[in-house]
């Protein structure tokens, strides 16, 4: 372990099992953290799970878009104990292309994943980071800060987190 700066605090980190939410993972476990890996397959929450360091993590199978799976996810979640901090690293890229050419459902799942899941994750972890004097930490990307061709739905919905998160 790096130090134990995180020891007894557990996290929730969604899009835990891959690229940047993996990389969360890793190092909030080298801190001593527990941490709840949240993603939707479970191959790829056991293998995030196998590349952490130290005890106590767990796996959370969650479409983070959908707002009916976030009762039992949440449900999970209490009956492991307090929750201490909530990383939103859940995302996708596509679709990519003009947008006249791109799928509609596409882009709106893209919108799902990215702005609404971080939204439900928010909504339903503040209340439990709150009580523990936990924090959460959201991830918005280049398509925040200035436009990104070709990628209007990672773009928008990225923007869209900045001004959810400033408005939180």
């Amino acid at each position: 372990r790096v130090n134990d700066a995180f020891s007894g605090r557990r996290i929730l980190v969604t899009g835990g099992s891959l690229g940047i939410g993996l990389e969360v993972s890793r190092a909030l476990a080298r801190r001593g953290a527990s941490v709840i890996v949240a993603a939707r397959g479970r191959a790829a929450i056991d293998a995030a799970l196998a590349e952490l360091d130290g005890d106590g993590h767990s796996g959370l199978q969650l479409d983070v878009s959908a707002p009916e799976a976030w009762a039992a996810a949440i449900e999970s979640i209490d009956a492991g104990g307090s929750l201490h901090g909530l990383v939103t690293a859940a995302g996708v890229l596509g679709p990519i292309g003009p947008l006249d050419e791109v799928s509609p459902r596409e882009f709106i799942d893209t919108v799902a994943i990215n702005l609404v899941g971080t939204m439900l994750a928010l909504h339903h972890c503040l209340p439990r980071l709150q009580t523990s004097g936990g924090r959460a930490v959201t991830f918005s990307g280049g398509g925040a800060t200035a436009p990104l061709v070709r990628y209007d739905a990672y773009a928008a919905s990225k923007a869209g987190v900045v001004r959810l998160t400033e408005n939180v």
